[in-house]
């Protein structure tokens, strides 16, 4: 897949980190959109089709892993991807059942967004 035709949605609380993954993406040439909260994401995936999702771990409504599972029941073709400042976390069972790997989380602060572009460009790729 190249950039062109990627399609992502970021949710992030954190306004400056959301903005920021959204240029990057869309100065690359991909469609990027952007939700603060799980229950905006949910909408959102449920009215456009996304490549890949970039999901924060702490949102002020539901945790990413609640979230991607919610998610999954109506849109399991797109990949997400938990972004998180843990250096502890570590995917669920349930994350693992729907496919997951341990590449799929993103670790804040970003040092190189190349990384984050390149592990969704190959996961993206893999279908």
């Amino acid at each position: 897949m190249d950039a062109e035709n990627l399609k992502v949605l970021i949710v992030d609380d954190e306004e400056m980190v959301g903005k920021m993954l959204k240029s990057f993406f869309e100065l690359r040439g991909a469609y990027a959109q952007l939700a603060f909260r799980g229950d905006e994401a949910l909408e959102m995936l449920k009215k456009e089709k996304f490549h890949a999702a970039i999901v924060d771990m702490r949102l002020p409504d539901t945790t990413g892993d609640e979230l991607i599972m919610q998610a999954v029941a109506f849109s399991p073709d797109v990949h997400y991807f938990i972004h998180t400042g843990s250096m502890d976390f570590r995917l669920s069972h349930r994350l693992r059942e729907i496919g997951m790997r341990d590449g799929d989380i993103l670790q804040k602060p970003v040092r190189d967004m190349n990384e984050i572009y390149n592990a969704i460009l190959s996961r993206v790729g893999e279908k």
